[in-house]
C-alpha cells in the first residue's frame, strides 16, 4: 500500500508540474496574442486614415475635374 501512495504522490507530482509548464506556455501565448491584437488595432487605424486621405484626394479630382480647364 505503501508503494502505492507514493506512486500516487509522484504521478500527482508530474501532473502538477506538467500543467505548470502547460500554464506558462499559455500565459506567454496569451501575452502574444495581446501584443498582435493590439498591433492589429493600429494598423486598422492607420488603413482606414489612409481610406480617408484617398477618399479625399478622389473628391478634390473629381471637383477638378467637375470645373473643367481653367482659363
Amino acid at each position: 500500500m505503501e508503494e502505492f501512495m507514493q506512486a500516487l504522490v509522484t504521478t500527482q507530482s508530474e501532473h502538477i508540474a506538467a500543467l505548470a509548464k502547460q500554464t506558462a506556455i499559455l500565459d506567454r501565448h496569451t501575452a502574444m496574442h495581446k501584443q498582435h491584437a493590439g498591433a492589429l488595432a493600429r494598423v486598422s487605424l492607420d488603413v482606414q486614415r489612409l481610406q480617408d486621405g484617398v477618399q479625399q484626394i478622389v473628391g478634390m479630382l473629381d471637383r477638378l475635374i467637375e470645373q473643367g480647364p481653367r482659363q
